[in-house]
This record gives C-alpha cells, sequence and structure tokens, in this order.
C-alpha cells in the first residue's frame, strides 16, 4: 500500500476488513505497528502527505543546522549556518523519501533549493519564499534552474566548468524530478 492507487485497490478489495479480521494465531511481534501503518497509508491523501512531508524537512533542517552550528561554535557566533550538505539531507531524510518518492520530491522542491558553488559541495538550503514565484531561491535571490536529478549532477560540472573565468557566485538550483 504504497501508493494512492493501491490503497484504493485494498479498500475496494475489503483489504482493511480482512486484515482486522485476522485470526489471533497470525499474530506477531510488531503486528499491531504493522496494521496501524497499512491503515494510515490507505487513508492518507497525497496532498496531504505531501504536506506532512513538508513539515518534516523544515523540521529536520532546523535540526540538522542546529546540531552543525553547535558542532563549530566560533563560526556560527559570526554567522550561524542555514546550509547541510546534500548527503546528510538525504541521509536524514531517507525513512521519509521511501514512504512516498513522488510526494517527497513534491515537498522537497516546495521547501527547499541546492546550493553550488563551484569547487565546494552542494549543499541543501530551506526556501525562504513560496515555491510559486517563479526564479524563488532559499537566499540571495539567485535564478532557480530546473534539471532533472540525474542532469542536475551534470549541470553543476558544467556551471563549475563555465564559472571557471567568471565569479563564484553560488548556483542555487530547484530540485526537481
Amino acid at each position: 500500500v504504497r501508493s494512492h492507487n493501491g490503497a484504493m485497490q485494498f479498500l475496494a478489495t475489503k483489504g482493511a476488513e480482512k486484515i482486522l479480521a485476522l485470526p489471533p494465531t497470525s499474530s506477531f511481534e510488531g503486528h499491531t505497528s504493522v496494521v496501524i501503518g497499512v491503515l494510515r497509508h490507505t487513508l492518507e491523501v497525497p496532498s496531504t502527505l505531501t504536506t506532512a512531508m513538508e513539515a518534516e524537512i523544515r523540521l529536520t533542517m532546523a535540526r540538522l543546522c542546529r546540531r552543525r552550528n553547535q558542532q563549530n561554535p566560533h563560526a556560527s557566533r559570526r554567522t550561524p549556518t542555514t546550509r547541510v550538505p546534500v548527503r546528510v539531507f538525504l541521509v536524514a531524510m531517507a525513512p521519509v523519501a521511501s514512504r512516498d518518492p513522488e510526494s517527497f520530491l513534491a515537498a522537497a522542491r516546495a521547501t527547499v533549493v541546492l546550493d553550488q558553488q563551484p569547487g565546494r559541495d552542494a549543499h541543501v538550503v530551506l526556501r525562504r519564499t513560496g515555491p510559486s514565484t517563479p526564479g524563488a531561491s532559499g537566499a540571495g535571490g539567485a535564478a532557480s534552474a530546473s534539471a532533472s536529478a540525474s542532469a542536475s549532477a551534470s549541470a553543476s560540472a558544467s556551471a563549475s566548468a563555465s564559472s571557471a573565468g567568471s565569479s563564484t557566485a553560488p548556483t542555487r538550483t530547484a530540485i526537481t524530478a
């Protein structure tokens, strides 16, 4: 029951009634948690799931930034970090992303942007403005670019190559599927 369509089929075939009518002999440790999870997934509407994921992304980003600032108190006194390395963000968000990758991508597009600077690792930054504004970015007002997840690495490489002779302004990229 990982997708909304699968949940609708599950309900249409009376899956909820069948799972609740299982005999006690088919119980196992964690049975209740599994049943609750399955039933919860059948009740989730994609828009509600995306909104919940947006909130989870914001909370996780705040927690990760707070942790990074505590680990580096000298730098955080001057300018507290609001950026998180992409790898750290993805590891922290893996359970959320695995729930429904499409909803996660929609939530990520609405809440964060990719901050790429030539010669440095890419970071994830919370958006400060709503995603409905064309070219909205997290901070700094740089234009958002649309690129697929696989193409963003090549776009980053070409941006690095083309900016070698120009300024080293960060490139903010909207997250797209």
